[in-house]
């Protein structure tokens, strides 16, 4: 079971790839030219909560529930060529 810090991340990283943006509250390197704690980037993140977080969130589900029935056939094969059960 996740902690705190680690649903703050996995929040994090969902709204990154959904906008290209951190969070509110992460730092930001200065070259990137956006501050993660403003008020637009706070409105944004309050938007995307509101309309397309679950949505992202059970699409990034599904797709790592996808990689991983890739990864065992893969497992699969792998023992099959070995001729281990």
């Amino acid at each position: 079971m996740p902690n705190a810090a680690q649903r703050y991340e996995t929040v994090n990283d969902l709204y990154y790839r959904a906008t290209g943006r951190m969070r509110p509250g992460k730092d930001v390197p200065p070259a990137c030219g956006y501050d993660s704690s403003s008020e637009e980037n706070q409105a944004r993140f309050e938007n995307w909560v509101a309309t397309s977080a679950f949505t992202d969130a059970v699409d990034r589900i599904a797709e790592l529930e996808a990689s991983v029935t890739k990864l065992g056939s893969r497992i699969d094969d792998l023992e099959e060529r070995l001729g281990e059960p």
